[in-house]
């Protein structure tokens, strides 16, 4: 027979906390999410210059300037991979289905609407300057709105590399013809 000890006694177990004590991680992970910002339409603030624009009858961009074509024509396009495979022939509701609005520039700069969902979007942050494309589709009137901006001195960081180490060559042939000029 078992015989019952203090510590099977469950008067006398001592309570887990339920309250469990945070780790500094944890406790720094909460005030990240208590502070959080949402960044998601910060490419569009504080801009330096003017937002490019343009309206177009076919789409500037390249991502999607063949099919919309076909669309155009009735002819058969590919199918998201996301939804089967093949070819179908779509309207344009049905091919723009799963596209959504930019929020921020959500109205049409042909005829105003905010009936508009985007096909392309790319973005570019080097060195804190700011580089963005966007293209939209009113589903009203089927005009492409075009805006994009660059920051007057932004430089990719291939033409930043570039600058730089044109900027060493100069410098080290002064300093070689410093040099030769001291020998004679």
């Amino acid at each position: 027979m078992a015989k019952i000890t203090d510590l099977d006694k469950p008067s006398e177990k001592k309570k887990k906390s339920s309250s469990k004590k945070k780790s500094l991680k944890e406790h720094i992970e909460d005030e990240d999410e208590e502070n959080k910002i949402d960044t998601t339409h910060l490419y569009a603030d504080n801009l330096n210059g003017d937002v490019y624009t343009e309206t177009n009858a076919n789409p500037k961009a390249k991502v999607h300037s063949t099919e919309w074509m076909k669309i155009l024509h009735g002819d058969p396009v590919e199918i998201n991979p996301s939804l089967g495979q093949g070819m179908k022939i779509m309207t344009v509701a049905e091919w723009t289905s799963r596209w959504k609005q930019n929020d921020r520039f959500p109205d049409c700069l042909a005829c105003g609407s905010t009936n508009t969902k985007e096909h392309h979007f790319t973005q570019t942050w080097c060195r804190g300057k700011k580089k963005f494309e966007s293209e939209t589709i009113c589903m009203d009137c089927h005009m492409w709105s075009w805006r994009s901006y660059v920051d007057p001195d932004f430089l990719t960081p291939e033409e930043f590399d570039k600058i730089r180490w044109e900027k060493m060559v100069k410098e080290n042939e002064e300093a070689r013809k410093l040099a030769r000029a001291k020998k004679n």
